[in-house]
């Protein structure tokens, strides 16, 4: 049977890094979230986004890229974009592409 575990991480919404400890249940699901102490730079302090990331989790997320509906894979995902750019690119004069 799979053990309640903590792992160390680190907030991804600003910057500033704050480290986080996050408890998993037995299933692998996060359960709680609460600054690291022991981090270097946030000593314990995180912000009101980082404390409520489980907010933002769910486990249904989307894991895989979808084009018109349907499940493809990156490549296929990136090719179809990088060929859509590239007849754009045939179209326009170069100061009418945005990058």
């Amino acid at each position: 049977m799979p053990k309640r575990t903590t792992r160390k991480s680190y907030c991804r919404f600003c910057l500033s890094f704050c480290g986080l400890e996050i408890d998993y249940d037995f299933s692998g699901n996060p359960t709680k979230i609460r600054g690291d102490s022991n981090h270097p730079l946030s000593k314990g302090y995180t912000c009101s986004k980082g404390r409520n990331l489980l907010s933002f989790y769910s486990k249904n997320r989307q894991l895989y890229p979808i084009n018109n509906k349907n499940r493809g894979s990156w490549n296929q995902i990136l090719t179809k974009w990088w060929i859509d750019m590239e007849k754009i690119q045939l179209r326009c004069t170069p100061e009418l592409m945005p990058f």
